[in-house]
């Protein structure tokens, strides 16, 4: 939902199609390598659900983040 709502309100903010690509692309194509290897051991370790559980309850913090600046009309376009 997240990576369909962000794009959303990029358009929304700018009405500006490379910016939204730019959004598209984000961070999480910068990933290291290692974060490969660091789920793995973390997989095996630990129970399956448990981790499931973390790791859902901690994407719904910046889902909240970005719901709440949002709706109260705070949500803005930085550029680097």
């Amino acid at each position: 939902m997240q990576s369909v709502a962000m794009p959303w309100l990029a358009l929304q903010l700018t009405h500006n199609g490379l910016l939204v690509g730019l959004v598209l692309r984000g961070p999480s194509s910068h990933r290291c390598c290692s974060a490969g290897q660091l789920g793995g051991i973390i997989a095996d370790r630990y129970r399956k659900r448990r981790i499931l559980l973390i790791t859902q309850a901690a994407f719904t913090v910046p889902s909240f983040a970005l719901f709440v600046l949002s709706a109260g009309g705070h949500a803005q376009y930085w550029r680097c």
